[in-house]
């Protein structure tokens, strides 16, 4: 994991402090837009017997910047990659999963962090869809005046708008939060395009038809990765996810002022009717991260199946304070 180039996305609004080398190194980002008070660390890329050393250095430059707490792993801002596992199996891993290995974990709460949220994700490795419990959500939606939508391919400049403004709506409260500008927000899920169903993406919009909410899902892309591999892989990845069996249930989020109408599930109803149609019988599906104290989304993105015990994998964001 390098330290960042000087082009990385987060020097527009905060500062980058490379700490170590590259092979021994982490990165530390201070986001000036939560007043100093957070430095994140990420990028890390040390042995296991190098990490007490590389807090140490971290801890020295945060204090000297008057930075009051410490907090990763964090590739950037909460928007952008973190976590790491703490439980549960690893493999087979999963895109959205953090990178950062097993061997990590041990060393960084020996040096004193301690998890400050905890996750949690649940893997099915077959699936399927209560109909009755779905058609349900729907229709209570429905009656509330609400309407469920498919993603609109044609107009996804548009879509990404309200993708982004819901998202700053929704997760304003969470660990970190600091608005996302059109720029980061297309910085970071424009590559996400390349692998969206139209149908595996719901939009809710309220009476007035203003979208209120929204869940993203997309084919695990793990099979187009491994297809793209080689001389001319370009040209097998589109057939990769086309016949991609498995699916990430990824964003989940719902205006705070249309929270308690039911919306997660209704919208949960249509991307899961498609994920079952893709997957066939076949395909795993994979729903996270769930924020451990968020009861309501984990039981909303639960309600609508009809599966065995799930594969359960935990993560957490670890910090101290300075």
């Amino acid at each position: 994991m390098p330290h960042p180039l000087p082009g990385h996305p987060f020097r527009r609004f905060g500062q980058v402090i490379p700490v170590g080398s590259e092979g021994a190194g982490l990165t530390l980002f201070i986001d000036r837009r939560l007043g100093g008070e957070i430095g994140w660390f990420g990028r890390l890329d040390a042995a296991p017997e190098a990490v007490s050393g590389l807090l140490d250095r971290a801890r020295t430059e945060l204090r000297a910047r008057g930075v009051r707490r410490m907090i990763g792993p964090v590739d950037g801002t909460i928007w952008h990659a973190n976590r790491i596992q703490t439980a549960g199996p690893r493999t087979p891993r999963l895109a959205v999963e953090p990178a950062y290995p097993e061997a990590l974990v041990r060393p960084l709460v020996d040096a004193g962090l301690r998890p400050v949220r905890s996750f949690v994700c649940y893997r099915y490795p077959t699936f399927a869809l209560d109909a009755e419990a779905a058609e349900g959500a729907a229709a209570r939606a429905h009656r509330a005046g609400y309407r469920v939508r498919a993603l609109r391919p044609d107009d996804l400049a548009v879509e990404m708008e309200h993708l982004r403004v819901l998202a700053n709506d929704a997760f304003v409260d969470s660990l970190g939060f600091v608005p996302l500008s059109r720029a980061e927000f297309l910085d970071l899920y424009r590559p996400l395009s390349q692998l969206v169903d139209p149908a595996m993406v719901a939009l809710a919009e309220d009476p007035a038809g203003e979208p209120c909410g929204f869940l993203l899902a997309f084919p695990d892309p793990t099979e187009v990765v491994a297809a793209a591999r080689g001389p001319l892989g370009w040209l097998r990845a589109p057939l990769a996810l086309r016949r991609s069996r498995g699916v990430i249930y990824k964003t989940l989020a719902v205006h705070p002022d249309h929270q308690g109408q039911g919306l997660a599930k209704a919208m949960s109803a249509p991307v899961l009717t498609a994920a079952a149609a893709r997957a066939a019988g076949r395909g795993a599906l994979f729903l996270g991260y769930f924020d451990e104290g968020n009861e309501p989304s984990i039981r909303a993105a639960h309600a609508l199946l009809d599966v065995g015990e799930p594969e359960i994998r935990r993560y957490a964001l670890l910090g101290m304070d300075l």
